[in-house]
């Protein structure tokens, strides 16, 4: 009869009645949460048949995609009910008399307590085995159409927009507006059932632990306490190993954060248009040209100053520093080498000059910004430098910074499901249904405009205080110009006290 009718199952198992085989077996995948298709076929005592499925309920291992066909002759049934839930689907063959057998299937009442029901009739005859069905032999879990009524048990935490909660008359939570609370109305209307708030005492969306235990809403879920959870849940691979997740209705986009970067210092702003390396060289250039001209002086014939006299090696600097500088030249020569020389020498310092002014103008003239934080990259660039992201517990956000902190994302994961165990099928159709009307949408933009009548939104947004161009140039901008001008005034009061000092010694 198991053959004839569920040929389309992936596989038929006749185990032995040792529950330790029986938790093995079905503790391997795929058959717990795998697509392939299992009939187990239990030949036990009565007593035998209980310590199984009291083990099923005890360990969780219920599955949409496992059925039991038992063969009862003492109404072993009566008991069983008891012990299964609804995940788990039951048929029974009991023998009515010689050769004949009446086919039950289990079933759920309103209050969620099982019932065995009638499916069909069935005798041994000379020809073989001969059945007829007035129901299908197994409920199918997956395509739940309706309810009749059923009180759910519903997980959520209170978080609005999703699902805002209220507090009623006699203390009891209730829905109060939302988006996933537009959403499971119009479940309960189509599937036609009630559903009651419980709310985990953790406050958490939770998930498994590292000790075993499972926490949150996805905890009550996984622990047969709560039959739905609808809230703004994230999937994550830890999680499937617990519960199922429908389709999902909504693709949240997150953003970051961060303190507006503040405008840099610039007192040291005179130095900004050339990096380190530029500074060092052009120092460099500046003692290479005095030592070169001042070799040449000594070579052909002495440079001359204004007055006509020979120049040393300090004014010969000096000179130099002057035409870098843009401030007149007081070297003369009649000498076409160190015409030359000089030649090179005022073209490079007007190269220097003309991109050095430029740059400066820019700098001081528009407003410098510390870097932004634009990317998850730069968060975890900013850890070295103790800056430390702060996000929600339980969300999709904490699951790519604890994936992309360890190694890498690996495993896909689809932010902000909802799960429903037991009207997988069924709800994934009307959810679809829902998200192509673009129900989800207008719900969002409801939600919206509830919070700004409210008065809770900031109304007409804040100007930003940034510039957004060219500003007048004040004090700020130059105190760099003032900072070098107090330095050169420090070193040369020094130079002139350690001056007199060293004359006083030699003299």
């Amino acid at each position: 009869m198991v053959a004839k009718s569920y040929r389309s199952w992936g596989q038929t198992t006749l185990l032995s009645c040792e529950t330790t085989e029986v938790e093995s077996y079905l503790g391997t995948p795929p058959y717990q949460r795998g697509t392939s298709g299992l009939l187990m076929v239990v030949l036990c005592s009565s007593a035998r048949v209980q310590r199984i499925f009291e083990l099923v309920r005890e360990k969780s291992l219920e599955s949409s995609n496992v059925k039991w066909f038992l063969v009862d002759e003492k109404n072993a049934t009566q008991g069983l009910a008891f012990v299964l839930r609804e995940e788990s689907q039951v048929a029974v063959a009991r023998r009515t008399s010689e050769g004949s057998f009446i086919l039950l299937r289990s079933a759920v009442n309103a209050d969620d307590s099982v019932r065995f029901e009638t499916a069909g009739r069935g005798r041994n005859t000379r020809e073989g085995f001969h059945y007829y069905l007035q129901k299908p032999l197994f409920r199918d879990l997956e395509n739940y159409r309706d309810f009749q009524g059923r009180e759910l048990k519903t997980s959520l935490v209170d978080n609005w927009p999703w699902f805002g909660l209220r507090q009623g008359p006699d203390g009891e939570l209730l829905p109060d507006s939302g988006i996933d609370v537009s959403i499971i109305n119009t479940l309960s209307q189509v599937l036609n059932f009630t559903y009651k708030v419980v709310v985990p005492e953790d406050g958490l969306w939770g998930g498994p632990q590292p000790d075993g235990s499972v926490v949150g809403l996805i905890g009550l879920v996984a622990r047969h306490e709560a039959h739905i959870a609808i809230n703004e849940i994230t999937i994550t691979e830890a999680r499937k190993t617990v519960v199922e997740f429908t389709w999902p209705y909504f693709m949240e986009s997150s953003t970051c954060v961060s303190r507006a970067p503040e405008e840099r210092n610039r007192a040291f702003a005179v130095l900004s248009p050339f990096s380190l390396q530029v500074w060092v060289a052009v120092g460099l250039s500046v003692l290479g040209v005095t030592i070169v001209v001042f070799l040449f002086g000594k070579l052909t014939v002495k440079c001359k100053g204004p007055a006509g006299g020979a120049l040393g090696l300090q004014e010969l600097a000096f000179s130099v520093f002057r035409n870098l500088v843009v401030q007149g030249n007081l070297l003369f020569t009649d000498q076409w080498p160190l015409r030359c020389l000089f030649g090179a020498w005022y073209l490079y310092c007007y190269y220097v000059y003309a991109v050095y002014s430029g740059t400066l103008t820019a700098v001081l003239a528009i407003p410098d910004f510390e870097d932004p934080i634009d990317s998850l990259s730069d968060i975890l660039e900013r850890a070295s430098e103790g800056f430390y992201p702060v996000v929600l517990r339980e969300s999709s956000v904490e699951y790519i910074f604890e994936a992309y902190g360890s190694t890498s994302i690996t495993s896909r994961f689809l932010p902000n499901h909802d799960g429903c165990r037991s009207c997988l099928t069924k709800s994934n159709k009307v959810l679809l249904r829902i998200t192509e009307a673009g129900l989800i949408d207008k719900w969002r933009r409801e939600q919206i405009i509830k919070l700004r009548q409210d008065g809770s939104s900031g109304g007409g947004g804040v100007r930003s205080s940034r510039a957004s161009g060219p500003s007048a140039l004040t004090i700020t901008h130059l105190q760099g110009a003032f900072f070098l001008y107090v330095i050169g005034f420090f070193v040369s009061s020094f130079a002139l006290v350690g001056e007199k000092i060293v004359r006083r010694v030699f003299a």
